[in-house]
């Protein structure tokens, strides 16, 4: 019988790429962080810790958290994209007034 315990994953959006999962072990976890294992290295068998939730990147239990977390954020980018637009052709006609055209 084997004292290995089995691994756990999260799954992490975020860093580089478009759409980007990421599948993710980590040794454990509190409500604001986790923590990953060094599997190489002159820090094998450490661990680091990571926020779950930073301005660059998210951590999610499952895969379809972390996929809709991407869509609501895509969703969120277009809007922003549409506004911006708005005021854009709003400044342009303002422009166009004021020019006499």
């Amino acid at each position: 019988m084997s004292n290995q315990k089995e691994p756990v994953y999260k799954f992490k959006t975020g860093g580089y790429g478009v759409g980007l999962i990421e599948r993710v072990e980590i040794t454990r976890e509190t409500e604001n962080s986790v923590w990953l294992p060094f599997h190489s290295g002159y820090r094998q068998g450490q661990e680091r810790r990571e926020s779950k939730r930073s301005s660059f990147h998210q951590y999610h239990d499952t895969w379809q958290d972390a996929a809709q977390h991407l869509v609501a954020a895509a969703e969120a980018e277009v809007e922003r994209y549409r506004q911006g637009l708005k005021d854009a052709e709003s400044d342009l006609e303002a422009l166009k007034a004021m020019a006499g055209k």
